[in-house]
């Protein structure tokens, strides 16, 4: 199996199959940067955290009630990414 990894359409068309066992989000950000050719490190991180515009779940879980960036996520596991959304 794989991590299926869903990305808005601001970085990437259509979604990803990450072929690994396990991986941390951190770590996760850092391939889909090779992956994508985007540098994802300066969109979903300020400050070596997440960015506060950016919510990242693993199986529907938002990763900041998890372990954050170590959170782990492993074959078979679905990622999304999702910008936050804010108006008035």
């Amino acid at each position: 199996m794989a991590i299926k990894v869903r990305l808005p359409a601001s970085i990437n068309q259509g979604d990803l199959e990450i072929d690994a066992e396990k991986l941390t989000v951190n770590q996760l950000i850092a391939l889909l940067s090779q992956i994508t050719g985007k540098d994802l490190e300066k969109i979903l991180k300020r400050d070596g955290e997440l960015s506060p515009f950016i919510s990242i779940f693993v199986n529907g879980r938002n990763v900041r009630y998890a372990e954050g960036l170590e959170t782990e996520v492993r074959s078979g596991d679905e990622v999304s990414i999702v910008p936050t959304v804010a108006g008035g």
